[in-house]
């Protein structure tokens, strides 16, 4: 089977999955609600080299519920990807399938995958990244086109995807040519971070958010560890007081002057204001600034579930 026809597959699969478990395709994807509400069992376990495993219903007496098992050794980009592509195997009706190695976007060989594991790959892919959600946060980031690497990066961060992963994908949605995914997928992903650092007082230990006016409305699933940077045109020190922030974010301290360095998205950029998202985060909450515009500007930040080491029970 081809690549090709593996998505064509995987985008039907994945459309009906988000129907059938009751799953909004405009917003950022809860794979762990949607591995629950499939009927799966959910084990997450410290492994040295397995991604994940797909556990599919033993019949019969003393038989078990299917379920999925996670690698808690990897990121939480890793993890997401790897429940969503279990879930691929549930939904295809495939056998016991152990994921090896790394994913697809870093596998030096993909084309030579089993026909099932292309299935589940793709289905991720889709799953993870539907076509609705894609672009809302592409307008939500005030991108008409996208025309730089560092765009892709704020995209994967507003979907919970990796760099390579939704490059990839972008590429398979005819919204970035083959060509730029394949130069761009060359880049270390350092350095596609680092152009969003900008006036950022230090470089955080996570990710860095660029956000403007368009993203108003919007929900973050943010770490402790990342950095928001906002611009916005009306913005000044005085009625930057006015803000309103969740517990565990707080305000950085940008350094000035030569010291200050270039945002990667074109925006006001006279005085962004930064966040910290601290080990404190935890419920999440709104962030208002009531002088941005007429009728003010409030994003709602979320923080990114993380399943537990062991059996984790639905919500």
């Amino acid at each position: 089977m081809t690549w090709g026809l593996a998505h064509g597959r995987a985008m039907i699969r994945a459309a009906q999955a988000h129907r059938d478990l009751d799953l909004d395709q405009s917003r950022y994807v809860d794979v762990y609600q949607a591995l629950h509400r499939a009927g799966l069992m959910v084990i997450c376990t410290p492994m040295s080299a397995l991604f994940g495993a797909y556990l599919p219903a033993a019949v019969g007496s003393g038989g078990r519920k299917a379920g999925v098992l996670l690698n808690s050794h990897r990121s939480v980009i890793d993890q997401r990807h790897s429940a969503a592509h279990e879930l691929g195997h549930h939904v295809f009706g495939h056998g016991e399938c152990v994921s090896e190695g790394s994913q697809v976007f870093e596998d030096n060989d993909p084309g030579a995958w089993p026909v099932r594991e292309k299935e589940a790959e793709a289905f991720a892919a889709w799953f993870l990244m539907p076509r609705v959600a894609t672009r809302k946060v592409i307008a939500a980031l005030g991108v008409e086109a996208i025309t730089r690497p560092d765009e892709v990066y704020q995209i994967g961060l507003h979907l919970g995807t990796s760099y390579q992963g939704t490059l990839r994908h972008l590429a398979s949605l005819k919204l970035i040519s083959s060509a730029n995914a394949r130069s761009w997928a060359r880049l270390p992903r350092g350095k596609v971070r680092a152009r969003a650092v900008g006036r950022a007082a230090s470089s955080p230990g996570n990710d860095i958010w660029v956000l403007g006016p368009a993203a108003h409305g919007a929900t973050l699933h943010v770490r402790p560890g990342d950095r928001l940077v906002v611009s916005l045109s009306s913005t000044t020190d005085s009625a930057a007081e006015t803000l309103s922030q969740p517990a565990g974010v707080r305000r950085a301290i940008s350094p000035s002057g030569d010291e200050a360095g270039m945002l990667g998205f074109e925006l006001d950029l006279d005085d962004p204001l930064e966040f910290d998202i601290t080990d404190q985060f935890s419920a999440g909450g709104p962030l208002r600034h009531p002088a941005a515009g007429r009728l003010g500007w409030e994003v709602t930040l979320a923080p990114v579930r993380v399943p537990r080491v062991g059996f984790n029970e639905p919500d």
